[in-house]
């Protein structure tokens, strides 16, 4: 949620998502730093967003953390986590 030159990152998973959210100081278009972050999080870490040659955000790198899209990230959980039915010999 961008407010400012400041962008706060939720965690969808907790009940309010935006308590004690880590906030990014904005320092170019596709480039920050984390100012503020709670417990082992990443503070001073750079923060990065990655396109395509169209312009679209392929990836958003948070510290260390590659964020996916969402479908992005199903298709290769499905790839790596879905176990497939042997065939059945008749």
């Amino acid at each position: 949620m961008p407010i400012g030159k400041h962008v706060l990152v939720g965690n969808p998973h907790m009940l309010t998502p935006f308590t004690d959210a880590t906030e990014i100081e904005v320092t170019g278009r596709d480039k920050g730093r984390i100012t503020a972050a709670a417990g082992y999080a990443s503070y001073g870490e750079p923060v990065r967003r990655m396109r395509s040659k169209a312009g679209k955000v392929t990836d958003i790198w948070l510290a260390g953390a590659n964020v996916k899209p969402e479908k992005v990230l199903a298709k290769e959980m499905e790839r790596r986590f879905v176990r497939r039915r042997p065939e059945l010999k008749q």
